[in-house]
C-alpha cells in the first residue's frame, strides 16, 4: 500500500506537463481545458498631447511598481528621438519604430517605412471615437510594459520628449495611496495642454470571481479494492489582475460506492459519503490554460458497510489535468486511530 501511494505522488508531478496540451481533430484545435484569456499588462495609461498632435499609451503589468517608467519616459524619448534623426535623411515621410529595452537597459532599435499609409480609426456603436493620420509610431517593449508613441509629424516627437509627465504621475500616485490597486486594475486618460492637465480620468476595473456547480465521477482504489464514486461540487474561483483565475475554493460532496457479496450469493452497494472542502492554486502563471493543484480534507456523514469504524476524516492532494483529477488520499478512521491510503481519479463534467 505504501508504494501505491508512492507511486500516486509520481504520477501526480508527472502529469504536470500534460495540462494545457491542446489537440487537433479534422483541422481544428481544441484544448485539453478550458481557456480564458490572459492580460498580461492590465494596466493603461493614454497621455494625449493636442498641442504637440501626439499621444502617449503605456500598458504596464504593475503600475504601482513601475510609476518611474512612465516619469522618466521624456529621457527615453529624447535619446532615441536623436537616433531616429540620424538613421534618416527624410523626416517629413512617416516611419515605424520597433524598440526593445533588455533588463540591462541596453536597447535595439529598428526603423522602417510603412508599406502603404495608413489611417487608423476607431468605432464605438458607429460613431468614431478616434482618426489617427498615417504619422510616425514608435513601439517599445520592455519587461512589463509596453508603450506606443504617436506623433502625426517628427517634430511631435521632439516636443513630446522635451516635456514633463510628473503631473499625470503625481495624480496616478495620489490615486493608488488612497485606494490601493490590490486585484484591480487601473485605466487612465490625460489631456495635457499648455503645459498642465486640462483632463484626467482615472477607473479601475474588478477582477472577476467565479461560482459554478458541476458533477464528477471517477474510479478509486482504497483498501485493496476498486470502487467507483459520485461527485457533486461548488466552485468558488477568484480572479486576479491579468484575467485569469488563481485560486479556486471547492466543496464538493463525495458518495463512494462499495459492492459486497453476502453469505446468501447475492450484492448488495454499499454508499459511504463525505463532506469536503478544498483549496486550489493556479501554477500556471503566463499561460491561459490554468495548472490546478491544491489539498482538501472531508468529513464522513453516511456510514455503510464495515469499511470505516466511528469518527472518519480524510485528507488529499488534487491534481487537475484537463478534465480529469488525480487525487492520492489517506483515511483516518476508526475514531482517528487507523489509517488508511488510497487513490481516486475523476471525470468532470
Amino acid at each position: 500500500m505504501k508504494s501505491l501511494f508512492f507511486a500516486s505522488f509520481v504520477m501526480l508531478f508527472l502529469t504536470h506537463t500534460i495540462q494545457g496540451q491542446t489537440k487537433t481533430v479534422k483541422g481544428v484545435t481544441y484544448s485539453v481545458s478550458p481557456q480564458r484569456r490572459l492580460n498580461l499588462f492590465p494596466d493603461s495609461i493614454r497621455l494625449e498631447f493636442p498641442d504637440q498632435k501626439s499621444l502617449v499609451v503605456f500598458e504596464m503589468s504593475a503600475l504601482n511598481k513601475d510609476l518611474d517608467i512612465i516619469s522618466q519616459f521624456p529621457d527615453s524619448l529624447r535619446g532615441w528621438v536623436q537616433v531616429i534623426r540620424k538613421s534618416t535623411s527624410d523626416l517629413k515621410s512617416p516611419c515605424y519604430v520597433e524598440i526593445r529595452v533588455a533588463e540591462d537597459g541596453q536597447t535595439a532599435m529598428v526603423v522602417r517605412r510603412p508599406d502603404k499609409i495608413e489611417t487608423n480609426v476607431t468605432v464605438n456603436h458607429q460613431v468614431i471615437t478616434e482618426l489617427l493620420p498615417p504619422g510616425w509610431r514608435i513601439n517599445v517593449k520592455g519587461k512589463g510594459y509596453k508603450v506606443l508613441v504617436y506623433a502625426q509629424e517628427f517634430d511631435g516627437l521632439t516636443a513630446v520628449s522635451n516635456l514633463s509627465f510628473e503631473m499625470p504621475v503625481t495624480e496616478i500616485k495620489q490615486s493608488i495611496e488612497l485606494n490601493p490597486l490590490g486585484r484591480k486594475s487601473l485605466k487612465g486618460r490625460f489631456i495635457v495642454k499648455d503645459g498642465r492637465v486640462q483632463y484626467s480620468d482615472l477607473k479601475r476595473s474588478i477582477a472577476t470571481d467565479f461560482i459554478m456547480g458541476r458533477a464528477s465521477a471517477g474510479l478509486g482504489y482504497l483498501a485493496d479494492r476498486f470502487y467507483p464514486e459520485l461527485n457533486v461540487d461548488i466552485l468558488l474561483r477568484l480572479g486576479g489582475r491579468y484575467n485569469r483565475y488563481n485560486q479556486s475554493i471547492n466543496f464538493s460532496y463525495n458518495n463512494l460506492f462499495f459492492t459486497e457479496r453476502g453469505a446468501d450469493g447475492s450484492y448488495k452497494t454499499n454508499i459511504n459519503s463525505f463532506v469536503n472542502v478544498s483549496w486550489n492554486k493556479n501554477l500556471n502563471y503566463k499561460g491561459e490554460n490554468p495548472q490546478w493543484i491544491g489539498f482538501g480534507a472531508g468529513y464522513l456523514i453516511q456510514n455503510r458497510g464495515s469499511y470505516f469504524k466511528g469518527n472518519t476524516v480524510k485528507f488529499f492532494i488534487t491534481k487537475y489535468v484537463g478534465n480529469v483529477m488525480i487525487s492520492p488520499e489517506m483515511y483516518l478512521t476508526d475514531d482517528l486511530k487507523s489509517s488508511l491510503l488510497g487513490i481516486k481519479f475523476n471525470y468532470t463534467f
